[in-house]
């Protein structure tokens, strides 16, 4: 009898923490798509849009929400604070993702006259509720 209470006992433990484990792990999801995101800190869209030329030939990081984006995942507009800017993709596709706040790391670019960002990496995290 005795034996059987610790197996039950231990069985009951096992399942607690593995649950607790799903939970966790379940709780807050990232997705990638490109390139790794590094830890640089954040710059604002608005820097980027009033003052380009301080972000000449650098990497940028920045963080939004996604507003429209193309049906085959190759661009999208992001929208900071106050400004929109413009994110095209290199090297791989978007899925659907607009209304989700992401964090896109790459280059400025020309496009047409407007500042645009050639996004390398993108990045979503969320958590489930």
């Amino acid at each position: 009898m005795n034996v059987r209470k610790s197996v039950l006992l231990m069985l009951v433990s096992l399942i607690i923490l593995v649950s607790a484990t799903l939970i966790t792990v379940g709780c807050n999801q990232q997705e990638k798509f490109g390139v790794d995101v590094s830890s640089q800190a954040i710059t604002a869209i608005e820097k980027l849009v009033t003052n380009p030329q301080d972000f000449s030939k650098k990497i940028v990081k920045v963080e939004g929400q996604i507003i429209d984006e193309c049906p085959g995942g190759h661009w999208f507009h992001l929208k900071g604070t106050k400004e929109i800017i413009y994110v095209t993709l290199s090297g791989f596709i978007l899925p659907q993702k607009v209304g989700k706040t992401v964090v896109v790391e790459g280059s400025l670019v020309n496009n047409d006259g407007q500042v645009a960002l050639l996004g390398k990496g993108v990045e979503l995290t969320y958590s489930h509720k």
